[in-house]
């Protein structure tokens, strides 16, 4: 890489793949999640925060 290049930077994305894995732990202990699954749910809540902030500043 010469100096003329420039570097990738991944862009920053906000998951909540961790809050709702230990949400569902607790209620339902014994049962896993697939991560397609947990993209799904991410994307759900993703939706509903991008939504309310919309209303909000409308």
């Amino acid at each position: 890489m010469n100096i003329y290049e420039k570097k990738k930077t991944k862009k920053s994305v906000e998951t909540y793949k961790i809050y709702t894995s230990k949400v569902l732990k607790r209620v339902y202990p014994n049962i896993d999640i697939f991560s397609k699954s947990m993209d799904i749910i991410n994307n759900l809540i993703n939706g509903i925060l991008r939504s309310l902030l919309r209303n909000i500043l409308d």
